[in-house]
């Protein structure tokens, strides 16, 4: 913002001027990332590992190797695993802070100092 204001102020632009401009952009960009906030959530669906050739499997819980294996769902509907109606298996949202107690429980139970 410094370079911002510095370079109209040589520009000639009134400092009140610049200052006003920038408030409102930043209002706007807060107004932006609330609408998105209030967006419908994510839908996540149960992984099928074979299809999800997208995924480097860091921390997949079919991964052998995986440091943290904690990871089974996916955003993408064509790497899903289909149930007895052939549609993508959706799963529900996990809730706030249970992925940082799985990957916690992960990080013991693989010997790391995580708390």
């Amino acid at each position: 913002m410094r370079n911002y204001v510095n370079n109209n102020i040589e520009k000639g632009v009134d400092i009140v001027t610049v200052l006003r401009y920038n408030a409102n952009r930043v209002d706007k960009q807060a107004t932006e990332s609330t609408k998105e906030a209030s967006m419908e959530p994510k839908r996540w669906y149960m992984c099928d590992p074979v299809k999800n050739t997208a995924c480097k499997k860091q921390s997949c819980k079919h991964n052998p190797t995986a440091v943290f294996p904690i990871c089974d769902r996916t955003s993408n509907p064509a790497y899903a695993v289909l149930d007895e109606a052939n549609q993508p298996m959706e799963l529900p949202e996990k809730p706030a802070g249970q992925a940082l107690q799985e990957l916690s429980q992960a990080g013991h139970q693989n010997g790391s100092p995580c708390k």
